[in-house]
């Protein structure tokens, strides 16, 4: 009895011993990653960068660990391309490999759910949508368009600098935001706000929202949990009532007065962005539907950008 209990147990060893291998044999190796830095249990990478400008700390990393780096900023995987030569690989060669961007919990929810060009994932979609800015939004075409817009808001620069008198300063870092936040508010919108303040104000904090290093976007896993916890989910959604808001109102007065024109018989020599997209929205085509999200989603660009 003994000695068909030592059999047994010897036979149930070795099965067990040959399952493992057959089982590591038949796993996939793991990719070979790209060097980097020492990583910690939970943060990775993010210690290397605490306390200092992240271009410099990525740049004296690059130094020890080569021009393709791999860090990871708490549950997200990071690849650092600092030459020429990786940039251009990662860009042009492999671009399809890259293209898709981090959802972001700010494109969620300010961005209308991934809607615009920026934070849309790389796709059907997103060629679409890149598609219909080329062709409608960013043609030479349109931007020749645009030019009257232009003349007009750097003519009132000038006078405001000459009215400032020659021996007085100026703020040109100011003057040149100011600038293009008419320029762009008349291109996009038909003319300046008297809630372009407000409006700039919740981009601006959009934006910080959007980059940086933001717990929640960092931990994929938890983001729901941590963006509550850590009162961005409450901040996003405040920015996007205000942003929401403004971008409604601004749509449905383009379109009053766009009804008035065909009511009228006028034409549309000052035909602005939001315009041209209700009329997409109308006519349709591009293969997708055109609702009014998605048009809030591609007129934040130009201020965000």
């Amino acid at each position: 009895m003994d000695e068909y209990l030592y059999h047994s147990l010897l036979l149930s060893v070795a099965a067990v011993a040959l399952l493992q291998l057959v089982k590591l044999t038949l796993r996939p190796r793991a990719p070979r990653l790209p060097p980097g830095p020492w990583m910690l249990p939970v943060i990775g990478s993010m210690h290397h960068l605490v306390n200092v400008l992240p271009h410099r700390a990525l740049r004296d990393l690059a130094a020890a660990h080569g021009p393709l780096m791999m860090l990871r900023l708490g549950g997200t995987p990071l690849v650092v391309a600092s030459s020429k030569e990786t940039a251009r690989a990662v860009l042009k060669t492999h671009d399809t490999n890259f293209a898709t961007r981090p959802k972001l919990l700010a494109g969620e929810i300010v961005g209308y759910d991934w809607a615009d060009i920026l934070f849309s994932p790389s796709g059907d979609y997103w060629r679409k949508l890149r598609q219909l800015c080329a062709a409608e939004i960013l043609s030479p075409k349109r931007v020749l368009s645009f030019r009257h817009i232009r003349e007009d808001e750097v003519a009132l620069k000038l006078e405001e600098i000459r009215a400032a008198g020659p021996s007085a300063p100026v703020n040109l870092s100011v003057m040149f935001h100011s600038l293009t936040n008419s320029i762009v508010s008349r291109a996009a919108f038909g003319k300046k706000r008297r809630n372009a303040a407000e409006f700039m104000a919740a981009i601006k904090a959009g934006v910080g929202l959007s980059s940086g290093f933001n717990i929640p976007d960092l931990f994929p896993t938890w983001t729901t949990v941590l963006a509550k916890v850590t009162g961005m989910k409450r901040s996003l959604q405040d920015i996007h009532r205000t942003v929401d808001s403004i971008l409604q109102e601004i749509i449905d007065e383009r379109k009053a007065v766009l009804e008035e024109k065909v009511r009228s018989g006028a034409g549309n020599a000052e035909e602005n962005l939001v315009d041209v997209l209700i009329g997409l929205q109308e006519k349709g085509g591009f293969g997708f539907h055109l609702n009014n999200s998605r048009i809030k989603a591609i007129i934040l660009v130009p201020p965000v950008s």
